[in-house]
């Protein structure tokens, strides 16, 4: 090697943009260290050895050569780029999204741009603002799968599932088979009432990353609803061993178990979620339909009349304690609730048959 080579700036730019490329980001940060010394005016390899940083999640270090570049290079759309996307990954939305605007201003044809200031907006809850930036980041740039992912994710917060689905299957077929795709679009068919096709992809999904809990508990729901309790019950008990502390999936354990007619684990998983959440409504009226099956009468009226006391306006509480008043012989109190069922929701057929069983009862 060459005395002359060793001094030249641009040598070691390549021999760092080398080691960015074989992902040996701490050689590439050393590397481009040694041009900013030679060169400190260059805004170029500040721009470079923010990349590496950014790559070993050091975003305040990226972020601080993306600004050095910046008041070196006004202009220099890359920096302005670099800094709204180590922005963004700290989770600093609102600087994001300012540093990504000026990068569309110096050059709105950059997608990535696009989809990072969406994604960006995402992160604030912003997603009708999401698809509009996604929207044009797939005019420009038609293959690119991980906008069309964006679009279907922030379809799915808006609750437009079908759409969801359509856009996701768009970023699949363009090659980005990720873990989120397919989680998204599992839990786009699961609200699609596509149990099959939810548990299939929710099941690939979990193949690349089995430690999201939530995942678990998606997966459980569809089969549940696939009436295949046993395979559930495995679902939710995955769930519970990564994340014990939450509560709806001790409830939702619990009515697998419920459905199969083995209360006293019922009683048990929704015991288990109100030691967790003390407040939970649903929790107390799961238990109370199990203790009734097992028999338990009076305990099962008072976790209805724990449940009504926390949501007063849900009229199948009421029902649920109508029919264990019954059960227990207390025909009064159960016309009264079944009374009240039917006021908070007249369009249930089943509370006025309830009704007029009650008061058949009482007058014989």
């Amino acid at each position: 090697m060459a005395f002359s080579q060793k001094n030249d700036s641009a040598y070691w730019l390549e021999k760092g943009n080398d080691a960015m490329h074989n992902e040996r980001y701490a050689v590439a940060i050393s590397h481009y260290s040694k041009v900013i010394s030679m060169s400190p005016s260059w805004c170029k390899p500040y721009v470079s050895r923010a990349k590496a940083k950014y790559y070993l999640e050091q975003y305040d270090n990226a972020i601080s050569d993306c600004s050095m570049a910046i008041s070196i290079c006004p202009s220099d759309t890359a920096a302005w780029y670099n800094r709204g996307v180590a922005e963004c990954h700290k989770k600093d939305y609102d600087q994001a999204i300012s540093d990504l605007s000026k990068t569309i201003e110096l050059d709105s044809t950059n997608a990535e741009a696009h989809y990072m200031l969406g994604l960006s907006k995402s992160g604030l809850k912003m997603y009708e603002d999401d698809l509009g930036q996604q929207r044009i980041a797939v005019k420009i740039k038609p293959e690119f799968g991980k906008a069309w992912g964006e679009m279907g994710y922030s379809n799915g917060m808006l609750g437009k599932n079908e759409e969801a689905v359509s856009d996701i299957d768009s970023s699949i077929t363009l090659g980005d088979s990720s873990y989120i795709n397919f989680y998204n679009r599992g839990a786009n068919e699961l609200a699609l009432k596509r149990y099959e096709d939810a548990a299939t992809d929710l099941s690939i999904a979990l193949a690349m990353n089995g430690q999201d809990a939530y995942a678990w508990v998606d997966l459980g729901n569809a089969n549940t609803s696939l009436q295949k309790y046993d395979d559930a019950i495995k679902d939710y008990n995955t769930s519970i061993l990564i994340d014990p502390l939450d509560a709806s999936t001790f409830i939702d354990r619990g009515a697998c178990y419920f459905f199969k007619g083995e209360y006293a684990s019922a009683i048990n998983d929704f015991t288990s979620a109100l030691n967790l959440d003390p407040k939970n409504a649903a929790a107390y009226s799961w238990r109370g339909q199990a203790r009734e099956k097992y028999k338990q009468l009076q305990n099962a009226i008072n976790d209805f009349s724990m449940a009504i006391s926390l949501n007063p306006a849900k009229a199948s509480y009421y029902d649920n304690r109508g029919v264990t008043e019954e059960e227990a012989g207390d025909f009064h109190s159960a016309i009264e609730d079944f009374k009240k069922a039917i006021e908070l929701d007249p369009e249930n057929t089943n509370y006025p048959d309830n009704l007029k069983t009650a008061e058949e009862h009482q007058q014989k």
